[in-house]
């Protein structure tokens, strides 16, 4: 079975929306938090980086991490609608806050034995205006899953980080983030995300 990451795009009344086909998804969200949330989280996850010492690494949520899980279910609320093959109920959430820097190497977040209950993947990308950096982006893969495992087919699809925008994508799909260049040397001016991973029950 080839499972393809292409993508549609539907407006909806709830901002942009891009559903793949009936094999599987990404789902690209506008405005996940209001203009009081967005700015007041960028306020805190400021601090929380100028407070480390490696200011990308181990990043908390602190009070945050409640508001932030009930946004991003809102938006996977918003978002299965299109996906009428997607009935698993969430049991659990997990959330991080990350600087983009380095980016990411390719990999599927569903790969340890652990991890095999993580149905949906979702980075949300948050920083000040204007855009002080480049890089970034998310190129997802396309696969070809058989008995012997995933192949890559060598067809993707990448998504620009974009402010207050959420990314949904299954967990099965290999994906790589692109390295961050910075413009500006102050903590403020970085990509920002939260990123995470919706569960359902282990079978």
């Amino acid at each position: 079975m080839t499972i393809c990451p292409l993508v549609l795009k539907l407006q909806t009344d709830w901002g942009l929306m891009r559903v793949t086909n009936d094999l599987t998804a990404i789902i690209v969200l506008d405005d996940v938090l209001s203009i009081r949330e967005r700015k007041d989280f960028l306020d805190y996850a400021v601090a929380e980086a100028s407070s480390r010492h490696a200011p990308d690494e181990g990043l908390g949520l602190g009070e945050y991490q409640m508001m932030l899980a009930e946004r991003i279910l809102h938006a996977w609320d918003k978002a299965k609608r299109w996906l009428p093959f997607h009935e698993e109920v969430v049991t659990s959430i997990e959330l991080e806050l990350a600087i983009y820097k380095e980016g990411e190497p390719l990999h599927a977040d569903d790969e340890l034995e652990e991890d095999r209950n993580r149905f949906m993947n979702f980075i949300c990308f948050l920083h000040e205006p204007p855009r002080r950096f480049s890089g970034g982006r998310i190129r997802i893969w396309e696969i070809h899953e058989d008995e012997q495992g995933k192949v890559l087919t060598g067809r993707t699809n990448t998504v620009h980080s974009l402010q207050n925008q959420i990314v949904f994508l299954e967990s099965c799909l290999p994906y790589e983030v692109s390295p961050v260049k910075y413009f500006s040397d102050d903590i403020a001016h970085c990509l920002f995300v939260v990123r995470g991973w919706l569960r359902h029950a282990a079978c």
